[in-house]
């Protein structure tokens, strides 16, 4: 993978115009690394189902605020800092390093991860997860009351699942609605039950695995464009990605490489491979067959073309979600459903609209949803 032209590699020694600013980054990178070590101690302050503290609350988001001021900065110094293998390896260790240590951190205010852990372990013990809420698969109730064990083959093997592993089980959010995830990401949840059954960690490995991929694929699309490879870090830096994806344990993070490798081969002029890699990413969630339009837009103008693209892209999506889509239509308690009917995004500017301009119409957050909706497609 070629990173840089070699003219374009520039040793830091000596006095030279981009010093300051190579100094620069490295003290970014110190500030950085200090952050994410302080979030990881901080984070234990935020076990499961306590109330929040207040100052470990305030501690946190100033934090998090502090680490995207230090991304930010990198803005001001990449253009100054001449390209250079030494430049691009701190800045890939620095990320490694804050990735590493959320390893064993604790989820701040987040839950999500509990869901991933059951659907992977449904799906690596050979049961559809789209079949059954996890509501469905346990022989005692939530008010502790005996419901008996299923004649089910698929239940029952749910149910064993439930007893070996209650307290993950338990603290699963919306568990009387089936999974909302789609198939690759239903993949990945099962890679984690592999590397470690029931374990943060084992999630955290695979999204580590899928975010160096992510970063190799991003280092060949910036050489594309012909841009330094210092500018990975305003992505490997980020917190975002970071608490979001490393501490959180969300699965977002799956989603880039699709995405990176889409943009990629459209740069490459391979737009129907673009397509393809774009309904992968629709398969990990949905929201990025909204940036269809944009990938095609060269064949704006050239109507067969373009119909073919949209065509291989609905193919495609829809083999890679008939796992899900086959129970969309028949089965109200699908996730996806359910999730279609009451979503809200930004909640407090949701409630805005829903409690302001919509407030007059007979369902006003299936209005505000369906003017939201519009205005993204």
């Amino acid at each position: 993978m070629t990173m840089c032209a070699p003219s374009e590699i520039t040793p830091l020694s000596g006095p030279k115009a981009g010093q300051a600013a190579y100094y620069a980054l490295l003290g970014l990178g110190a500030l950085s690394l200090a952050g994410y070590v302080w979030v990881a101690f901080l984070s234990h302050d935020f076990p499961y189902g306590a109330p929040l503290n207040p100052p470990s609350t305030h501690a946190y988001i100033a934090i998090a605020m502090a680490l995207g001021l230090v991304c930010a900065g990198l803005l001001w110094a990449v253009p100054r800092v001449p390209p250079s293998r030494n430049g691009l390896l701190f800045i890939f260790a620095i990320g490694l390093a804050a990735r590493a240590m959320m390893f064993g951190s604790t989820p701040v205010m987040e839950d999500d991860w509990h869901r991933y852990l059951w659907d992977g372990a449904v799906v690596a013990n050979g049961v559809d997860p789209y079949k059954y809420a996890p509501a469905e698969a346990t022989p005692i109730t939530r008010l502790g009351e005996e419901i008996g064990w299923s004649e089910v083959p698929d239940l029952a093997q749910l149910q064993e699942l439930t007893e070996d592993h209650f307290e993950p089980y338990w603290r699963i959010n919306y568990p009387y609605f089936k999974t909302i995830y789609p198939p690759i990401a239903q993949g990945a949840f099962a890679a984690g039950y592999f590397i470690a059954p029931f374990n943060l960690n084992g999630w955290r490995a695979v999204l580590l695995m899928v975010d160096l991929g992510a970063f190799a694929l991003l280092m060949f699309t910036l050489s594309l464009y012909r841009r330094s490879p210092l500018w990975a870090g305003l992505y490997w830096w980020n917190p975002v990605v970071i608490l979001e994806g490393f501490n959180a344990g969300h699965m977002d993070v799956l989603i880039v490489p699709f995405l990176i490798g889409a943009v990629a081969l459209a740069r490459l002029k391979r737009h129907h491979l673009a397509v393809i890699a774009l309904a992968g990413a629709s398969a990990v969630k949905l929201w990025p067959a909204l940036l269809a339009p944009a990938l095609v837009r060269p064949y704006l103008f050239k109507p067969i073309q373009l119909a073919g693209l949209a065509g291989l892209f609905c193919i495609v999506a829809a083999i890679l979600l008939w796992p899900q889509l086959q129970y969309v239509f028949a089965d109200p308690d699908q996730g996806l459903t359910a999730y279609s009917e009451t979503w809200r995004r930004h909640a407090f500017l949701f409630t805005l609209l829903v409690e302001g301009p919509f407030a007059g119409f007979g369902e006003p957050d299936q209005a505000a949803r369906s003017w939201v909706a519009g205005l993204t497609s």
